[in-house]
């Protein structure tokens, strides 16, 4: 997700979320017979918007807001599912005479699949995805209760290595998580 829509959709939640607490701050206003919602209420002509259907204007704002509304919902749904993976990345060692390229996918499936014959891990996902417009690889290690922090820390840096050994000078940024069984209730120390 890019930095802009990252920021369309936290201000589209915030604008929605200021509208929903005022019309719930409102509702409970007029349930409590508060003065000041019953003044905000008094603001709305109810007959006018009774009789907006009739006006030669109305037909034309319903269908531009329809419209409108298609479009940006349209667009928000394409930007927001868009894929985010990467296959094939372009080497830095690439020259005029020729390009170099690799996959991702295949150099992550080969660290995870070292990483998962560490002590003590029992399963590694990995994802290559573009966030935030940069490559990133992420490894997600799930490892047993009794496992050996250290052991799985100089795998992941060994690992860390040979991934940068093998891609060379990219801008492939990397991301190495954690997820550590819990201890049994039973269990005896």
């Amino acid at each position: 997700m890019s930095h802009g829509l990252a920021f369309v959709d936290r201000l589209l939640v915030f604008i929605v979320g200021l509208a929903l607490t005022f019309l719930g701050v409102l509702s409970v206003g007029l349930f409590l017979d508060v003065p000041e919602a019953r003044r905000v209420t008094g603001y709305a002509d109810q007959e006018m918007w009774a009789n907006a259907p009739d006006l030669g204007w109305y037909d034309g704002a319903l269908i531009g807001v329809l419209v409108g509304g298609i479009i940006i919902g349209l667009w928000l749904i394409i930007a927001n599912i868009r894929r985010r993976s990467v296959s094939v990345v372009n080497s830095a060692s690439s020259t005029d005479m020729g390009d170099i390229n690799f996959n991702l996918g295949t150099l992550a499936q080969a660290v995870a699949d070292s990483l998962e014959d560490t002590h003590g891990v029992s399963k590694v996902r990995k994802r290559v995805v573009v966030d935030r417009g940069l490559t990133t690889i992420e490894f997600t290690i799930d490892a047993a209760s009794d496992c050996s922090v250290p052991g799985i820390r100089t795998a992941v840096e060994q690992a860390e290595r040979d991934l940068r050994d093998a891609i060379g000078p990219s801008d492939a940024a990397t991301s190495y998580r954690i997820h550590i069984d819990r201890v049994p209730q039973n269990h005896e120390l």
